[in-house]
């Protein structure tokens, strides 16, 4: 099945599959996309403290937060900042 798209770039999408140029590529998205991670929970961490527990994600693009104190569920979608 080729999902509407020509042949040509399905071959070419076949072709660097299929190739060292692939296996490079992923493993540096692999470490890129684990160092971008990193910073996204370090910073979380340095903003927000104790207010905010996260989970590091082992794949994907989400990382789960688990606010810890009472929140305007109204602010939170608003947008606006939860002050105490």
């Amino acid at each position: 099945m080729d999902f509407g798209l020509s042949i040509f770039p399905q071959l070419i999408a076949n072709k660097f599959l299929q190739s060292a140029d692939y296996t490079t590529h992923r493993k540096f998205l692999t470490q890129e996309l684990l160092d971008r991670r990193n910073a996204m929970i370090s910073a979380l961490h340095e903003i927000l403290g104790e207010k905010v527990n996260s989970i590091a994600p082992n794949g994907g693009l989400h990382i789960w937060c688990k606010i810890n104190q009472k929140i305007s569920d109204e602010k939170l979608v608003e947008g606006g900042r939860y002050k105490k």
